[in-house]
């Protein structure tokens, strides 16, 4: 089977649990012969991306700087692009996609066709409310 794993952190510089286990779960799924690809909005292979990815960056510091919800949507929004640009990409080549995240798994809804297979994998600490609240995501209680 030929799978691929998306996900909106970098695997280059994220040491996180959800790396962890992005990366042990391609290390079985090699191991159980199958072909797996990595793909993240972090990559910089090509100008366009490296403009995109600095673009991201910029607004990221302006956002923390000035935590104004309309920021953080352009953010977001932003992210869904790349993401849904990386997912459309060579799509056909894939039997199955593994979003790590709920923001790559409600692109790839939007941007693939319904026969494709996706799977969600969702990793918290604890609470996902208490983590969403501690990261600034949402406010608490």
């Amino acid at each position: 089977m030929r799978i691929r794993l998306a996900t909106i952190l970098n695997p280059e510089e994220d040491s996180n649990g959800v790396m962890s286990h992005v990366f042990d779960l391609r290390r079985e799924l090699l191991i159980a012969g199958h072909t797996v690809e990595l793909t993240s909005i972090h990559e910089r292979s090509s100008k366009l991306q490296r403009i995109g990815y600095a673009l991201r960056r910029k607004v990221f510091s302006l956002w923390k700087r000035y935590p104004f919800s309309p920021i953080y949507l352009l953010i977001l929004c932003m992210i869904a692009v790349r993401m849904g640009i990386q997912l459309r990409k060579n799509y056909k080549n894939y039997d199955l996609i593994n979003a790590q995240d709920i923001i790559t798994a409600a692109v790839a809804l939007l941007v693939l066709p319904k026969s494709m297979p996706l799977l969600l994998t969702c990793h918290f600490w604890s609470a996902p409310w208490t983590e969403f609240a501690s990261g600034g995501f949402v406010r608490d209680k």
